[in-house]
């Protein structure tokens, strides 16, 4: 069905059942956040506009390398015998592989006997993984339709307990640049790339190649952004994990013996051995 609608133009719209739908329509645009909305006008001679079918979509992302910055937060209590409490978590929930969970505490350089203030970044490392970006990878590759994954990999500049790390919601930081004055150059042409990709995206410009049902952990492409002081502003990566993507292979090297619910239940037992040792506390 095509219609009209005043000062946009014509469109072809979807109808089922008697109803029609104009999907993924523009209606009016910014000329910058603080601006009123402008209506658009797409009219041009005869010109049938689809509407039959949403535009492009916000897709799901990675999380930074150290998106548990945010759990450290909101669960200041994982701290306490983090090292005891994780490591009974692990053996407990892969009793049935006492070498893989031996080999998983050394790899996230865990020892039950060292300090909380050692042991609880550790612990967020794998939480990290666990609860963030195996699940963002393994939803990535079945994702119906274009999605495009990014890893933000700039390091917090300011003082406080996550300087240095790529910090939960940095990114924001960077793309709506209201703290642009406190970047160095460097950062500062990450904030510009990375705020024009994303300008892209929301005019419906594909920023870099979309992950679909083919993608394997070798042919992932992955938009890479910094760390700008080792030189990287951006880059295009096509791996899941390793490499400049500075994510962690763990969880997925024993993929094979180990599922990713079994990695989420020592995530949840380790969160009930720490709400114990609170409560005995």
């Amino acid at each position: 069905m095509i219609s009209e609608i005043t000062l946009l133009g014509q469109f072809r719209g979807k109808t089922v059942d008697g109803v029609t739908q104009f999907l993924g329509v523009k209606y009016a645009s910014l000329r910058n956040r603080f601006a009123d909305a402008e209506m658009i006008g797409y009219a041009e001679g005869d010109a049938i506009l689809d509407a039959t079918e949403y535009g492009h979509r916000q897709t799901s992302r990675s999380f930074v390398a150290f998106w548990a910055s945010i759990c450290s937060l909101l669960t200041p209590h994982w701290k306490k015998d983090a090292a005891q409490n994780i490591t009974a978590a692990m053996r407990d929930v892969l009793k049935a592989h006492p070498t893989e969970a031996q080999e998983i505490l050394e790899r996230y350089g865990l020892e039950e006997t060292m300090s909380d203030e050692v042991a609880f970044p550790a612990v967020l490392n794998f939480v990290n993984d666990v609860v963030a970006l195996a699940p963002v990878v393994a939803f990535a590759r079945t994702w119906q339709g274009n999605l495009y994954a990014y890893y933000f990999n700039e390091r917090n500049p300011w003082e406080g307990p996550w300087k240095g790390q790529a910090s939960h919601i940095l990114d924001l930081a960077y793309l709506f640049q209201n703290y642009r004055e406190y970047l160095t150059e460097e950062q500062q042409a990450v904030a510009e790339v990375f705020a024009e990709d994303f300008s892209k995206f929301c005019h419906g410009v594909s920023p870099w190649p979309v992950v679909d049902e083919t993608a394997t952990k070798d042919t992932f492409p992955v938009r890479v952004f910094g760390p700008s002081d080792e030189g990287l502003t951006a880059k295009v990566d096509v791996r899941a994990y390793g490499g400049e993507t500075m994510r962690r292979s763990t969880v997925f090297d024993y993929a094979d013996k180990i599922s990713l619910d079994e990695m989420l239940m020592i995530v949840r037992e380790f969160g009930v051995n720490a709400s114990e040792t609170l409560v005995m506390a």
